[in-house]
This record gives structure tokens, sequence and C-alpha cells, in this order.
């Protein structure tokens, strides 16, 4: 049986970067986004190069029926042995400065979709027996309070939590779980919130990865250990080994004052 990796936010960035690693092991793809053209596009030519079958879902997660859709397409598509939950964005507005209700759908993004998914496969996979692997996109925000981001700060620090903990329940069971945390990375992500690209590269302490280099160092930390929390580079593990000495009260008084572009949302 042809295993069978379930890819979300995957037009793009790390998602992206992770259909492709998958595509190369022979995994049968199923990859969601919301840009068509653009999904459509990169599923042909990984099912082309790759010969396999990749599935394109085009979904948004923050509407409850297309998302209710796709869970019951996803049931009849089981098992599936690997879940990549990268769907995920950052907002541009601070927290009272824009709707509640645009704040409250990166919890049904960040959260609601990621357990939902995770709930259902892990589930099927340990009554079925299966060993298989979750991984959660979070971000080395989530260790971290950020101005104008406490929503998505908030989101993916409960993504590293539910890892840890669900990590523990499934590892008699064979099922790996793994909670990555990057720090920046080339994609689109932050265009998306007019961070100028002139700002995006590495300068001092701040290191820039390529979405790339960022699955290597998941896909390398999840067969050699089980080692819950992946923090890739270098230079990002120092600094949140770093963050966790720093008095608090000096912490919030300088990423107060910090230039806006790493102000804001970290991915």
């Amino acid at each position: 049986m042809k295993k069978t990796a379930l890819i979300t936010g995957a037009t793009s960035g790390i998602g992206k970067a992770y259909a492709v690693a998958y595509a190369a092991q022979g995994y049968q793809l199923i990859l969601t986004g919301r840009r068509r053209e653009l999904l459509e596009s990169f599923a042909h030519d990984l099912s082309t190069y790759f010969k396999i079958k990749v599935t394109v879902c085009l979904v948004d997660f923050t509407n409850t029926k297309a998302f209710n859709s796709f869970i019951s397409y996803i049931e009849t598509a089981l098992p599936i042995h690997v879940l990549v939950n990268n769907a995920g964005y950052g907002l541009e507005k601070s927290f009272t400065e824009d709707t509640f209700n645009i704040q409250w759908d990166m919890v049904n993004v960040h959260v609601k979709a990621s357990i939902q998914l995770a709930h259902l496969i892990s589930a099927n996979l340990k009554a079925l027996g299966l060993t298989g692997t979750i991984i959660n996109v979070c971000s080395l925000a989530s260790m971290i309070p950020l101005p104008t981001s406490a929503m998505y700060c908030s989101t993916k620090s409960f993504l590293v939590k539910f890892s840890e903990s669900l990590a523990l329940e499934l590892k008699p069971y064979g099922i790996k779980v793994q909670a990555l945390c990057p720090g920046f990375v080339h994609t689109d992500f932050h265009d998306k919130l007019g961070i100028a690209k002139e700002k995006c590269h590495t300068k001092g302490i701040v290191t820039w990865m390529g979405p790339e280099e960022v699955v290597k160092d998941s896909l390398k930390a999840l067969k050699h250990n089980w080692q819950v929390i992946c923090i890739p580079g270098i230079w990002n593990k120092a600094a949140y080994q770093v963050l966790k000495i720093v008095p608090r009260n000096l912490y919030y008084k300088a990423i107060t004052e910090y230039d806006s572009c790493f102000s804001t949302k970290i991915k």
C-alpha cells in the first residue's frame, strides 16, 4: 500500500518544500491551498516528475462549510500516514485595531483545523496499528510575546503544547509528533504583511533561512530522534536559549523598541 501525506498550505513556502520532500520519497500527496492556478500547476509538476498521485483540495479553513466538506473527503482518503499542518498566516492589524471575527479566524485556521485533522488522522492510524507522523508548523514566535501579534503568538504557542502532549500520548503507538518552530523564513508570508523585501535578509543575529533548509532540518530531526520541538538553524537555537535567560522586563523593553520588521510576525 502506497503511503499518503496530507500537507495544508502547500501552495508556497514551507508547505511547498514539504510537498517536494515527501514526493521524492514516493508518497501520494493531498495538498490544500486557496490559489487554484498556482496549486494545480505545482501539483501537475510533482505528479509528472515523481510519478505519484497528487490530489488538490481548494479550501478556505475560515469557512466552516468548506472545511467540513474537506473533512468529509479526508475521511474517505484514510489512512493518511503523514500530516503537515502548515496552513497559517499573519495579520497586519493589532488585536485592538482589528475586528474580533478576523482575529478569531486565526484560531480556526491555526488551532481548530490543525487539531481536528490531527485527531482524525492519528485516531485512524492508532486503530489500524499503523505508524505515522504529524508535523505542526509553529513558529519561534510561539516562545515569545510580540507586540501587534497577540493572536499569532498565542495560537502558535497552543500548537507547541498540544504537540508535546500528543507526542507523549502517541509515542507508544509509533506515531511521531513534531512542533516545528522556525524563525525568519524566505516565503511570501512577509510579503502579505507589507514587509519590504529589502528588510528580509540576514543581519547580525537575525538569520533568515530558505524553506528547503527548514524542511531538511525538520525531517532530519524526525529521523534521528523523538525530540518534539524542532528549532531549525544554529542561530535560531542560540537565540531561543538566550531568550530563555533574558529577564522578562528587559525583554519587554527591548522588543517594543525593535525595528518594525522584526517586531511583527515571525515565521
